[in-house]
């Protein structure tokens, strides 16, 4: 598994359905050259509709700024889409997937889907410093 560095976590927000919300950016430790790629984690709504974190909790995430964690970058074909904030479109997105994610599953969260070829286009796969957490 390929190795991305957490270096930066935004404040916990709370979003219009009550669920908070978090941004995470991450850097390839092997070419600090390359962009930073953000990834907004959000709680989910247990059987109750109440909000809890299965996952990245921010208290837990804050302890890991600064330290590589088990991810890549990955760039995909998807149906287009309105770029936030503005009157252009787009058929690629960018993301971050975390080790043990489904890259069907993120692109889903994210409000994206595969464009009918269902072929990722491009893989920015950071090299393994051989660092682990």
């Amino acid at each position: 598994m390929k190795h991305l560095k957490l270096i930066a976590k935004s404040e916990t927000k709370v979003a219009k359905d009550g669920r908070e919300y978090y941004t995470a950016e991450f850097s390839d430790p092997a070419n600090p050259f390359l962009p930073s790629r953000t990834r907004t984690f959000s709680q989910s709504l247990d059987a109750d509709k109440n909000p809890v974190w299965k996952g990245a909790n921010p208290a837990v995430v804050q302890g890991f700024i600064g330290k590589n964690i088990p991810a890549y970058i990955k760039t995909f074909d998807v149906s287009e889409y309105a770029i936030e904030g503005s009157d252009r479109m787009a058929t690629t997105y960018t993301c971050v997937i975390l080790e043990g994610e489904s890259e069907a599953r993120v692109l889903r969260q994210m409000g994206k889907s595969l464009a009918s070829s269902n072929v990722a286009i491009e893989a920015e796969e950071p090299a393994n410093d051989g660092a682990a957490l």
